[in-house]
């Protein structure tokens, strides 16, 4: 009997749906439920979403080292002191 009728009526409560989605489902709301019901979801997102940033970082920590440790050993050709490699190592890790 509703058959004729069903796809017209889903097609309008679907764009009802879509077009006023947070009257009906707080979606802020079931995504921190499911993050807090299920751990290893939200470790996967992490780490899939901070793998580039980790890549960067490590490519770029490269460089940065290369380029401190020749200031560092600059400095300690400079003035061969025992305080300065302990000094610039606590420059650059800070």
């Amino acid at each position: 009997v509703l058959h004729p009728f069903l796809p017209v009526l889903l097609t309008r409560v679907v764009s009802n749906l879509q077009r006023d989605i947070e009257s009906i489902l707080d979606l802020k709301s079931v995504v921190l439920s499911a993050f807090v019901r299920d751990k290893e979801v939200l470790v996967e997102l992490f780490q899939k979403v901070g793998r580039v940033e980790l890549d960067f970082l490590v490519e770029s920590g490269l460089g940065f080292g290369f380029i401190l440790g020749l200031g560092q050993m600059l400095a300690w050709v400079m003035k061969p002191r025992a305080w300065t490699l302990p000094v610039a190592g606590a420059l650059v890790g800070y």
